[in-house]
C-alpha cells in the first residue's frame, strides 16, 4: 500500500526532523565551503581513501556492535566525522541508491546516521583506537605531501559528484534558506514532490532549491529515508544529479517543463520566489596578500612648525604671523636677521597635513607702530610637496623642510618637521564618467562571470544585444589604479559593474539578481527581519555585490514617496529612492546602517554595528568616492557598492519615456528644465542657446552617467512595466505601476533629490519631526524616522580633517539600527525630509509650497508561470 507523503510525514513526526538536518546540512556545507580543496585533485583523492579504508569500516563495526547489544541509537552524524571525511560521506548518501549498493556489497548491509548522534570527540576516540597510524582530523589548507596509490573499490564516482555539489551550496547560502517559515514551505513542497512522483513514476521532475535541500536532508537519514520512499513510492527513490546542462534540449531541461506540467495538472505552483537557481560561480581562488591596496591610501602626518628665520630691513619693526586651519603663532621682530623656535621647543605642533589635500599655512607681515601695526604682505604656504614625499620608503624621521618667503622688507623661512612616519588616512577616489556606450552582440562575451550572472540558456543563445562602457577610477594622486566596466541588456534584464584592477584582474562585481533569487517578505517569518527580501509589486530591486570569489553583500533599492509636513505647517509630497543594504559575510551577516546626505552623498556602513566597520561614503555628483583605512581590504567592494547604489536609482526612478524608448533613463518626454548640462563637466547654459538637435544632458550626477544613464538598453522599472503590458518581459510582473498620464507627472524632470537628505554636519532632516513612527530593520529605509539617539558614533572613522564620518560632528538623528536610507526626487521649499516605509514611486515638489506628485512605486514582480531562474540539481 503506498502512503499520501502528507500523511505519512505526519504519523511520523518527520517534519521537524527535516527541518534540523537541513538547518544542519547547511552548517556543514558552510563548512565545506571554506576548503576548495575538497571539490576535486589530491586532498579530495585522500579523503575518499580515508573514507572507504577507515571510515566506513568504523561505521560498519560500531553498528554490528550496536545490533548485538540491541541499541539502534547510537549513530554517527556527518559531525562526527573528520570533514574531509563527512564531506566524501555527505556525497555517497546523497546517491541513496549507490549507497546502499555498496553499503551491502562491502558490509552486508546498510549503514545508517543520524543528525543528532554521537559527537566528534567519541568518534575520534575510536579512530585512534583503530588507526593509530592514520591522523583523525587533517590540516585541509595544504595538499598533502605524499599520497599512498588507492583504488576505489565503490561503484559511485566520488570525484565527478564532488564537482557537482560544490555548486549546490551557493544557491541554498542566503539568510532566507535558514528561515523557519521558509523551511516550512519547504518541506511541504518537498512532500508534493513525492505524491507528483508517485503520479508520474518515469517522468524525471526537477526541484527547485527550496525542496532540494528537503530531499538531501531526508537522504541524510540512510534507513529513515528508505523506509520512507518506499512506503510512499512502493520503492526506494534515487537522487540523480548527474543532468547539469540547462539549455535546451537538454535532459534537465526538457525535465524541468514536464515538472512544471505536472505541478500545473495538480493545481500547485512550482516556481518559488527565492528557490532558484541563482547562478554559478567561479572556483574559488587563493586570497589577496593582505594590505596590498595600502599604498592608495592618503597619509596623515603630525606636523610641527618649528621654527622661523627673519632677514627683514633692519631700520624697521615688525610683526610676523603664521595661520594655518585654527592654528596661529605671532613674533614680533626686528629687523636684521632673528630666529625663534626650535626642535625641542616648536612654535607649533599637533597640526595633521593630509596627503589628498592642499595643507597651506599664511605668512603676514605687518609693519609695527607705536600704535597698531600696518600690514605690508602676505604669502601662502603650501607644504602638500613636502608631505607626499614622505612617500618614499627610504625616508628617515624626523623628516624636516624649509621654506623661503620674499617680502619687499626681506625673507621669512619657516622650518616644518615631521617627527613619526605618516599614518593611512582615507582612500579617496574620483569615478571617470563615460557617457557613450558601446552596442556589443553577446553581453556574456564582455563578462568576467558570464554563469554567475545570466541563465546557461542566455548564455547559449546566437545574440543577447546590450551595451557597455568601461572607463577609470582615480585616486587622490590623479593616478589610473582601477577600471569599471558597465554592462547593460533590457533582453535579458541585466545590469552589471565589474571593477577591474590595474592588470584587467577582476577585483569585485555588482548585479541586479533575477527575481526568482528573493523572496517576498509574506513568504518568510515576521515579515523576514532577519532576510533580504525584495517587494517587486513595488518597484523594488536588488543588486548582489560579491569580491572575486564569494558574496559580499546586498543592495535594495526602491522609489518611495512619502508625504510630510514642512516646518511652515504645509504638506508636501517628496520622493526618494530608499536603500538598504545587508551584510553576507557569514561572520557578520545582517541589515547595516545607511543614510542619505543632502547634495547627493550616501553614506552606508557595510558591517552590522557588533563588528568591526567597514564604511564609504560616496558622492553622487561628483564622482567622489571615500573609503576609511579600516576598509583596506575590502577597496573594490566599497566601490562596486557605490556603483550598486548610482544602477538602482537608474532603474527605480519612475520617468516618462519616449516611444520605444523605455529602456533608457535619458529618454524622457518631459519638458527641459530652464538650465540644462552640456557635458559631464557639468557647465550649465541656458535652454535658449541650445539648438534643436543639440544632445542634451540634464544636470545628471557623476554617478549615474557612469552607471549607465546615456545607455538605451537598461532594463529599468518603467522598461519592465511597459515589457510587461506588451508580453515581452522574461519576469512575471505585474504592472500596478503608472499608466504614461501619470509617469508624465511623476517625471522628476531631471531632479536627483540632491535637496532631500540630512545636514552633511549632522543636523537632522528638517522635517523630521513630522515624519511619524519608524520602522527598524530590514523594514528601515533609513529615511531618518524619530530616533533622539545621536548617530555620529555610529559613522565614526573617516579622518578628513573634520573629526568624523561626515567631517564635522555628525549628531544627527537616524532611525533603527539597520538599514538606511536613499534619496532622491524633488526639492522644494523648507528642504527635504521624508519618511521611510513602503510606497513607491512619486516625485519631490519643485519650488515654492511642496508640489510634488502621488503615485506608488515600481513594477509588480510576482512568480506565476516564470520565475526567472530554473532548479536545484
Amino acid at each position: 500500500m503506498a502512503y499520501d507523503a502528507h500523511d505519512f510525514f505526519k504519523s511520523h513526526g518527520r517534519d521537524k526532523t527535516l527541518l534540523d538536518v537541513a538547518v544542519a546540512e547547511l552548517d556543514f556545507l558552510q563548512l565545506v565551503d571554506k576548503y576548495p580543496v575538497l571539490f576535486g585533485g589530491p586532498v579530495l583523492d585522500n579523503a575518499i581513501r580515508r573514507y572507504e579504508c577507515f571510515w566506513l569500516p568504523l561505521l560498519a563495526k560500531e553498528s554490528k556492535k550496536n545490533k548485538e547489544r540491541g541499541k539502534d541509537r547510537d549513530k554517527f552524524s556527518l559531525q562526527a566525522a573528520p570533514v574531509d571525511v563527512a564531506w566524501v560521506w555527505h556525497l555517497h548518501m546523497l546517491a541513496p541508491l549507490a549507497y546502499k549498493q555498496d553499503c551491502e556489497s562491502m558490509f552486508g548491509g546498510l549503514l545508517d546516521s543520524e543528525y543528532l548522534a554521537r559527537n566528534h570527540s567519541v568518534a575520534q576516540n575510536l579512530w585512534q583506537r583503530l588507526y593509530p597510524d592514520e591522523p583523525f582530523d587533517l590540516d585541509l589548507t595544504t595538499a598533502p605531501t605524499y599520497l599512498q596509490q588507492y583504488k576505489s573499490q565503490l561503484k559511485y564516482n566520488l570525484q565527478s559528484a564532488a564537482e557537482r555539489q560544490s555548486k549546490f551550496y551557493y544557491n541554498v547560502s542566503l539568510p532566507h534558506y535558514r528561515d523557519t517559515q521558509f523551511l516550512k514551505d519547504a518541506v511541504e513542497r518537498y512532500k508534493h514532490h513525492l505524491n507528483l512522483k508517485k503520479a508520474n513514476p518515469r517522468t524525471f521532475l526537477v526541484p527547485c532549491y527550496d525542496f532540494d535541500l528537503i530531499w538531501h536532508a531526508h537522504q541524510l537519514c540512510p534507513e529513515k529515508y528508505h523506509q520512507d520512499t518506499t512506503a510512499i513510492l512502493g520503492y526506494l527513490l534515487n537522487h540523480d544529479d548527474t543532468e547539469t546542462g540547462r539549455v535546451p534540449g537538454s535532459k534537465l531541461y526538457e525535465s524541468e517543463i514536464l515538472t512544471r506540467v505536472a505541478w500545473k495538472q495538480a493545481g500547485l505552483e512550482f516556481s518559488k520566489r527565492g528557490a532558484m537557481h541563482r547562478g554559478t560561480p567561479l572556483p574559488k581562488i587563493p586570497p589577496r596578500q593582505p594590505g596590498i591596496f595600502n599604498s592608495l591610501a592618503t597619509l596623515i602626518c603630525e606636523l610641527e612648525l618649528t621654527k622661523i628665520d627673519t632677514h627683514l630691513n633692519p631700520k624697521k619693526k615688525f610683526q610676523i604671523r603664521v595661520t594655518s586651519n585654527g592654528f596661529e603663532v605671532r613674533k614680533v621682530v626686528k629687523g636684521g636677521e632673528m630666529s625663534f623656535g626650535n626642535s625641542m621647543d616648536p612654535l607649533l605642533s599637533g597640526m595633521k597635513a593630509y596627503s589628498s589635500k592642499d595643507t597651506s599655512f599664511t605668512a603676514t607681515l605687518f609693519h609695527k607702530r607705536l600704535f597698531g601695526k600696518k600690514p605690508l604682505q602676505y604669502s601662502n604656504v603650501n607644504v602638500k610637496t613636502f608631505i607626499d614625499s614622505l612617500e618614499n620608503p627610504n625616508q628617515t624621521f624626523p623628516a624636516v623642510s624649509t621654506n623661503a618667503i620674499s617680502f619687499n622688507e626681506g625673507a621669512v623661512e619657516l622650518t616644518f618637521r615631521v617627527v613619526s612616519p605618516p599614518t593611512m588616512g582615507n582612500f579617496e577616489f574620483d569615478v571617470v564618467p563615460e557617457q557613450n556606450f558601446i552596442k556589443v552582440n553577446h553581453v556574456a562575451h564582455v563578462l568576467s562571470q558570464p554563469m554567475l550572472m545570466l541563465s546557461q540558456k542566455n548564455i547559449d543563445m546566437a545574440s543577447l544585444p546590450g551595451e557597455m562602457a568601461t572607463n577609470q577610477i582615480k585616486d587622490h594622486r590623479g593616478q589610473v589604479v582601477f577600471t569599471y566596466k558597465i554592462v547593460h541588456s533590457a533582453d535579458c534584464m541585466l545590469s552589471a559593474v565589474e571593477i577591474l584592477d590595474i592588470f584587467n584582474n577582476l577585483a569585485a562585481t555588482a548585479h541586479v539578481l533575477d527575481i526568482g533569487a528573493l523572496p517576498e517578505a509574506n513568504e518568510v517569518s515576521n515579515e523576514g527581519p532577519n532576510c533580504v527580501t525584495v517587494a517587486g509589486r513595488e518597484g523594488a530591486r536588488a543588486m548582489l555585490i560579491r569580491s572575486r570569489d564569494q558574496d559580499y553583500g546586498i543592495c535594495v533599492g526602491k522609489w518611495i514617496k512619502k508625504e510630510v509636513k514642512s516646518k511652515r505647517g504645509r504638506r508636501k509630497n517628496i520622493s526618494f529612492m530608499g536603500l538598504k543594504y545587508y551584510n553576507l559575510n557569514e561572520d557578520a551577516q545582517g541589515w547595516c546602517k545607511v543614510k542619505k546626505l543632502k547634495n547627493s552623498k550616501f553614506l552606508l556602513v557595510l558591517r552590522p554595528s557588533s563588528s568591526s566597520q567597514v564604511q564609504v561614503k560616496v558622492d553622487l555628483n561628483d564622482g567622489h568616492i571615500t573609503v576609511p583605512a579600516s576598509g583596506t581590504e575590502d577597496i573594490p567592494q566599497c566601490l562596486a557598492v557605490c556603483f550598486a547604489v548610482s544602477v538602482l536609482h537608474l532603474l527605480c526612478r519612475p520617468y516618462a519615456p519616449k516611444e520605444d524608448q523605455s529602456a533608457s533613463p535619458l529618454s524622457r518626454k518631459t519638458k527641459l528644465d530652464k538650465y540644462a548640462a552640456t557635458s559631464v563637466t557639468g557647465t550649465r547654459v541656458r535652454r535658449r542657446s541650445l539648438s534643436n538637435n543639440s544632445y542634451v544632458l540634464y544636470a545628471t550626477p557623476c554617478m549615474m552617467l557612469a552607471a549607465g544613464y546615456c545607455c538605451m538598453t537598461v532594463p529599468t522599472n518603467v522598461y519592465l512595466m511597459s515589457s510587461a503590458a506588451t508580453g515581452h518581459v522574461g519576469w512575471d510582473f505585474c504592472p500596478e505601476y503608472y499608466d504614461t498620464v501619470e509617469l508624465e507627472e511623476m517625471d522628476c524632470d531631471g531632479e536627483w533629490g540632491s535637496s532631500i537628505g540630512f545636514n552633511e554636519e549632522g543636523v537632522e532632516w528638517e522635517e523630521n519631526a513630522n515624519i511619524g513612527s519608524f520602522d527598524e530593520g530590514a523594514q528601515d529605509w533609513g529615511d531618518g524616522g524619530i530616533d533622539d539617539g545621536d548617530f555620529g558614533g555610529e559613522f565614526g572613522g573617516f579622518d578628513d580633517g573634520g573629526g568624523d564620518a561626515c567631517g564635522g560632528g555628525d549628531g544627527g538623528d537616524c532611525a533603527g539600527d539597520a538599514g538606511g536610507c536613499g534619496g532622491d526626487g524633488g526639492g522644494g521649499d523648507g528642504g527635504g525630509g521624508c519618511g521611510g516605509g513602503d510606497g513607491g514611486g512619486g516625485c519631490g515638489g519643485g519650488d515654492g509650497g511642496g508640489g510634488g506628485c502621488g503615485g506608488g512605486g515600481g513594477c509588480g514582480s510576482g512568480c506565476g508561470g516564470g520565475c526567472g531562474g530554473s532548479c536545484g540539481d
